[in-house]
């Protein structure tokens, strides 16, 4: 079976921050003060859930990111072993900002955007030149969850 990639590269899923102890320390102090505030008024279940959330947040925020293996070909745009097919998709951009991202804008409800780090591992115009034959190029702004995630390190 002949393989239809026109490019490939590999990069880590997310920029990762080291997190400090500081970091640590703000994390829990704003989870257990939430929390107690959240039983204060009764509310025990919601209390919970910001701790659960900040152990969560505290056990992601050490992790490294795993190598994303990202493939563009005739079919579609492949990320590690997931293949998104071209109809499936509407548009692509390739963010101009340092380090550049792809944003891809599919037609799922649920999850519209598939954000790719491209870093140094590809050329940006390569990448482009070979999109354009495919989706349309429409300018794209990161989705307020992602710049949010971003914002607090993850």
């Amino acid at each position: 079976m002949e393989s239809d990639m026109l490019i490939s590269w590999e990069v880590p899923a997310y920029e990762h921050r080291p997190k400090t102890s500081d970091w640590y320390w703000a994390l829990g102090i704003i989870a257990v003060s939430g929390s107690v505030a959240a039983f204060f008024l009764g509310n025990f279940l919601f209390g919970v859930l910001i701790l659960v959330g900040a152990f969560t947040m505290g056990l992601h925020g050490g992790k490294e990111p795993p190598q994303m293996h990202v493939e563009i070909g005739e079919r579609g745009i492949r990320i590690d072993k997931v293949l998104y097919p071209y109809m499936s998709l509407r548009s692509f951009w390739i963010t101009p900002n340092d380090p550049p991202k792809l944003i891809i804008l599919s037609k799922k409800i649920f999850v519209p955007h598939i954000i790719v780090p491209m870093e140094d591992a590809i050329d940006p115009l390569l990448v482009h030149e070979k999109l354009v034959p495919f989706l349309d190029e429409e300018e794209q702004q990161e989705p307020l969850p992602y710049r949010l995630m971003d914002w607090l390190g993850f």
